[in-house]
């Protein structure tokens, strides 16, 4: 599994070091830097699905099992949806920030690889219910169809188009994996994928819409010319579809979690003061006693 794994997420890069040169691997991963750290949030957060689908399986529980798929492909699409959308608005700002230019070749790589982070957080829960539920012969067979798509399209996309070509082969693979997952973890637990993930984006248009018009119209007030500009770039539209959310298409679940993320601030804050005053307290005390000392 590791082997596939590897072999499907860096495959790409060897094949353009290969047929291209080594200048235009070094763009081709300059391209993916950041929507590939959304990948490793998504696989991380995903994991803790393994287990609890293990002990359900275990159980003979597929109603619990179709529970997990159906709130952790939620959760995934909530969070990857506007993700992808920001990065994707923002990928020529933030690349001249980051690299000092922002060619139309790193441009279209990073936005292939966020719409294959999307890909990626669609199947991701799918994956860990097909692992947890003891499917793993269906999981690498389809790892290694994953990795088939991606090694026939990269080399005859790479010799067309560029560097392009392989994010096209990319996101290729995983969207193959994706459907593929979703499919088949439906099979495990009696469901229907189209019923899954139209659970799955359920109360998400607006948020969306909201979120694509304060992305796209906050550069226009905001110039992106440095940091702070894109920060602010990327969190409006957050904030947005955060809102809208809360407004119009949060679960319960969903709610309470915005909550949290609007109460941690002000928690922070306190637990700080609270610390700084122990703190300032027990400087205070050892000084008067060190004082106290030197007069006796």
């Amino acid at each position: 599994m590791n082997f596939l794994g590897t072999l499907m997420w860096q495959a790409p890069r060897l094949l353009i070091g290969i047929i291209s040169g080594a200048p235009f691997v070094a763009q081709y991963q300059v391209g993916q830097k950041f929507p590939m750290t959304l990948g490793s949030v998504i696989e991380r957060v995903t994991q803790p699905i393994f287990p609890a689908t293990t002990e359900r399986a275990a159980a003979g529980d597929s109603e619990g099992i179709r529970e997990l798929l159906d709130t952790g492909t939620r959760s995934m699409l909530v969070f990857a949806l506007p993700a992808c959308l920001i990065l994707w608005l923002e990928a020529p700002n933030l690349l001249a920030v980051w690299t000092g230019q922002s060619t139309a070749e790193a441009v279209t790589v990073f936005r292939l690889t966020s719409a294959a982070m999307l890909a990626e957080a669609v199947g991701a829960s799918a994956h860990q219910v097909l692992w947890g539920a003891d499917r793993a012969t269906t999981a690498l067979a389809i790892v290694l169809g994953m990795a088939l798509v991606t090694l026939t399209l990269t080399p005859l996309l790479l010799a067309r188009i560029g560097i392009a070509g392989a994010a096209w082969g990319f996101l290729a693979g995983l969207t193959f994996g994706a459907c593929a997952f979703l499919v088949m973890a439906c099979r495990v637990c009696q469901a229907r994928p189209y019923s899954i993930m139209r659970e799955g984006v359920r109360g998400l248009e607006l948020p969306l819409v909201a979120c694509l018009a304060v992305g796209v119209y906050t550069p226009m007030i905001i110039p992106a010319h440095g940091w702070a500009g894109v920060i602010a770039s990327g969190v409006a539209p957050l904030i947005a579809f955060v809102s809208c959310l809360w407004l119009w298409g949060a679960r319960e679940e969903e709610r309470q979690f915005i909550l949290e993320l609007v109460r941690m601030p002000a928690n922070v804050a306190r637990r700080t003061a609270t610390s700084s005053r122990r703190v300032a307290a027990r400087v205070a005390s050892i000084g008067m006693r060190t004082v106290s000392d030197e007069l006796n």
